[in-house]
């Protein structure tokens, strides 16, 4: 028998009734490890461990008590007000949350359940050491080849190791020498993460008791691994006039539109908004009131920003016919085809006119900006070149100007491309501008004559000398201040800055590292980091610098980390573990000959007769039948079975037989220098008889067995050694319950696995150990001998186990087992060949093992002491005899 095995198992007995009242049933089902855990309260409701075969190992199964142990630890310890997150089922940065309490909590659970059950220390020992050798180690050696080879990163590897960190900093020493073995601590990203936990969270870990303090730790955790991202800026919106009638698309740059909670036209809020990116927000613009000039502003969770006077709501005036427009445009009339026929000429157009050169953060998207954004203004936008020809710039330029003072066309043209950075401002043809621009994305482009219009889809144009300060048509005159502004944030928005100088400062300061002069921040991605860095592998980037720093305490947005809200979804010990057990099972389920199910539905129990309605002529028929038996075979049960008599000299004693080893305690004035023999016969045995109850015992057989195991049982109570009456039988394929017969062919049919038994094994008890043969053994006896209910297969391997195990639990030395059956197992394949097996395993074992053949030989080929029994008449006689000699 497998010790350990035996105890899991018996393990798993004593907690059903210990976790009952929690919510929580340990079960032992097939080839999977999991815990299924309640949708609502997310609390563990079943820990399924697999039922692992025979040739288990000692330390996978002492592993799979550890699992147990963690998991009911949190059902005893975790205090779920404290350990859930609000809506962590659906809101990714809630469940991340969840994913570190959970592991900086797992490390107080562990020490906590010790103090409640000691004996639980070595399973969580020995399921840390099986954890780093089976994963950690695997882990750690595939990253380390995976990031030399430019592969994974850093960060990559940082995310598996959160569960070694946070242990080896809690004191468990299977991780620290862990840590120290593969020299982890001087991993970059790991000297950062601990050098940025605070001190007196690195001296509380160790020694927190509570759910509570674990979440504390946690919170700061997240901190670390995921700082505060910058408030929004907005420095830009496109087109920045609009009808009154609202419903068209808006789009609007600046940076940090990250968790975007609402975007508002002065206090109208937007019914729509998409953020594209860090960088840009479209959205559907709210009706207004003509000649209105409102503000604009995004609200994220991090705050929110405001560009004032931003918008404004005018109706633009029919378009003049243009005779320099083909025939097809100057055919339409309506908005709608004027907006088709200005992205037509824009395709066409692409090919000869490339966008600006831009100090941006890189090129846009042409295509996406040309048709999607305020395609209304669009269609209603001036067509006719000459009337626009000393409208060479946009609001964003013009603003642009009046920060730098140029007065050359084209130096604003490029300033407008910077400012810009793709937010979809069209140019004109070259030809006289009879088509609007082509290549929104680029910013405004100037053509040969130095010419620009302002033109993002019908933008309203702006009279712009060059100076940047004077005047602008009326339609736009009362945007002067706020463009400016617009313009400045625009520009520096190419360049990874703000416009102003001290717009420029305070947002340099919530950016990573974001440059607020032209082309030094080119190369950061949106969140301030270099491309390429170790946070994300798939960005590259040139001539990047490391950010470095960050964490708790430091500018935001500065760290070292950039992860994703799901990286930690899968860094669960239990859920790794879970998944270790189960590949470790199905191995050692499929290298053995005999697998079981589960062995949840075995039931031994006392034969239930109270509602069995019993002539009153069995048991004492089944007294008289046996009476005259019990006196011949009273003198051979003690011959066989009570221990030889011993003498033995018993010294200590201060009268009787001199005994000289001890005379020299009269030189301490100890007296007791004399020895008694004394004489005792014992009978330090204690005897099982299992009956075979199966269909085939039916008829003749079946009594026979149990009168005779009636006839023995109270010769042995006369010579008073201690027995018990078992019979072994099977339920059948309908005693299950039917989720337990569906989950059984799915996994054999999903995993492969193949279980040799499948039915429930049933063993009515007789007699107990604690029992005399009183009327309600004789009833159960006598029931089974007439009635014959119940009869199905027999598992005789593991029926003999199960007896066995009762067995052993006697503290007397000699343990014999006699089993009455008629010949092979029947009810689970390779039964023959695992009997065979458990015989051979509890012979050497220190058990005595008998087979008495009811009318059948068959016993003989397995078990190697064996009689055969034909009526109960030859039990004095013959077969007390040949019992004698093989027991002796």
């Amino acid at each position: 028998m497998n010790k350990e095995l035996i105890e899991l198992r018996q393990v798993i007995t004593k907690l059903v009734p210990l976790l009952t009242g929690k919510g929580l049933v340990v079960s032992q089902r097939g080839s999977q490890a999991y815990v299924a855990v309640n949708t609502h309260t997310k609390k563990p409701e079943r820990v399924n461990i697999p039922n692992v075969p025979d040739n288990a190992t000692p330390e996978f199964i002492r592993a799979i008590q550890g699992f147990i142990d963690h998991e009911v630890a949190h059902v005893l310890i975790t205090n779920f007000d404290h350990y859930l997150v609000k809506d962590a089922h659906f809101n990714p940065k809630a469940k991340r949350l969840q994913n570190i309490i959970n592991q900086v909590e797992d490390t107080m659970i562990e020490r906590e359940i010790v103090k409640i059950f000691p004996g639980s220390a070595r399973n969580i020992r020995d399921l840390r050491i099986h954890y780093n050798n089976a994963i950690s180690k695997p882990f750690v050696d595939e990253m380390r080849v995976l990031i030399a080879a430019g592969k994974r990163s850093e960060q990559d590897m940082f995310v598996g190791m959160l569960i070694i960190i946070l242990r080896a900093l809690a004191g468990h020493e299977e991780f620290q020498q862990f840590m120290d073995d593969e020299k982890l601590w001087e991993v970059p990203l790991v000297k950062h993460f601990v050098n940025t936990l605070s001190p007196a969270t690195k001296k509380a870990l160790p020694h927190i008791t509570s759910t509570k303090e674990a979440r504390a730790i946690a919170e700061e955790v997240e901190r670390i691994l995921y700082p505060a991202a910058p408030p929004p800026v907005v420095s830009a919106v496109d087109p920045a006039e609009g009808h009154p009638k609202g419903g068209y698309e808006i789009t609007i740059d600046g940076d940090n539109f990250v968790d975007v909670m609402g975007v508002s036209f002065g206090e109208k809020p937007c019914s729509k908004y998409k953020p594209m990116g860090k960088k840009q927000l479209v959205v559907l613009a709210p009706k207004g009131v003509e000649g209105e000039v409102v503000d604009v502003t995004v609200t994220t969770s991090h705050g929110s920003a405001t560009l004032p006077g931003a918008f404004k709501y005018v109706t633009p005036p029919p378009p003049p016919p243009s005779p320099e427009k083909d025939k097809s445009d100057s055919d339409d009339g309506d908005e709608g085809e004027a907006g088709e026929s200005s992205g037509e000429g824009e395709s066409k157009d692409k090919p000869e006119k490339k966008a600006g050169q831009g100090s941006g953060d890189g090129e846009r998207d042409h295509e996406e900006q040309e048709d999607g954004e305020g395609q209304e203004s669009s269609g209603e936008a001036k067509k006719d070149a000459d009337k626009d020809q000393d409208a060479d710039k946009d609001q964003d330029g013009e603003a642009g100007a009046d920060d730098e003072g140029e007065d050359e066309g084209d130096a604003e043209g490029d300033k407008e491309k910077d400012a810009d950075g793709g937010a979809g401002d069209q140019d004109e043809d070259a030809d006289g501008g009879d088509d609007e621009g082509d290549d929104g994305a680029a910013g405004d482009q100037e053509d040969a004559s130095g010419e620009d219009e302002s033109g993002s889809d019908g933008d309203e144009e702006q009279n712009d000398e060059g100076s940047g300060g004077d005047d602008q048509e009326d339609d736009a005159g009362g945007e002067n201040e706020g463009d400016g502004e617009e313009g400045d944030s625009d520009d520096d928005d190419g360049a990874g800055g703000s416009g102003s100088e001290e717009e420029d400062d305070d947002e340099s300061e919530a950016e990573d590292g974001g440059s607020a002069s032209g082309g030094e921040g080119d190369d950061k991605d949106d969140d301030g980091k270099q491309k390429g860095d170790a946070g994300d592998p798939s960005e590259t980037g040139d001539d990047e610098e490391d950010n470095g720093g960050g964490g708790v305490g430091e500018g935001a947005g500065q760290s070292m980390f950039d992860l994703d809200d799901d990286a930690f979804d899968e860094a669960d010990i239990s859920r790794q573990v879970a998944i270790l057990i189960t590949q470790e099972a199905v191995r050692e389920i499929t290298a053995a000959d005999y697998n079981v199910y589960t062995r949840e539905f075995d039931r031994i129990e006392p034969l239930n007769i109270e509602d069995e309605k019993m002539p009153k002529t069995w048991v004492p028929n089944l007294e008289e039948e046996t009476r005259q038996m019990t006196g011949k075979m009273q003198k051979d049960i003690e011959r066989m079975l009570a221990a030889q008599s011993q003498v033995r000299n018993m010294a200590g004693y201060r009268s009787g037989r001199l005994h000289a080893p001890n005379l020299h305690r009269l030189i301490a004035g100890d007296d007791r220098i004399f020895f008694k023999r004394e004489e005792h016969t014992s009978k330090d045995t204690a005897v099982t008889l299992l009956i075979d109850n199966s269909g085939s015992m039916k008829g003749s057989k079946v009594r026979t067995a149990m009168v005779g195991a009636y006839a023995l049982a109270t010769t042995l109570e006369r010579v008073r050694i201690p027995h018990e009456i078992l019979g072994f039988t099977t339920g059948d394929w309908n005693s299950l319950p039917y989720s337990i017969n569906e989950a059984m062919r799915e996994e054999m049919v999903n995993s492969g696995v193949h279980f040799q038994r499948t039915l429930p094994i049933i063993m009515p008890i007789y007699k107990s150990f604690d029992e005399r043969i009183n009327s309600e053994v004789k009833k159960r006896i006598a029931f089974t001998a007439n009635a014959q209910r119940n009869l199905q297969g027999n598992i005789d391997g593991e029926s003999l186990e199960y007896a066995a195990i009762r067995l052993s639990k006697r503290r007397e030395k000699r343990k014999v087992i006699i089993v009455l059956s008629d010949g092979h197992p029947a009810g689970a394949e390779y039964a023959d060949g695992h009997l065979k097996l458990t015989v051979e395993k509890l012979t050497k074992a220190g058990f005595d093992l008998v087979g008495i053949g009811i009318e059948d030989n068959a016993v003989r080929h397995f078990y190697p002491k064996s009689v055969v029994l034909n009526n109960v008449q030859q039990l004095p006689g013959e077969i007390m005899k040949e019992l004698r000699t093989i027991l002796q």
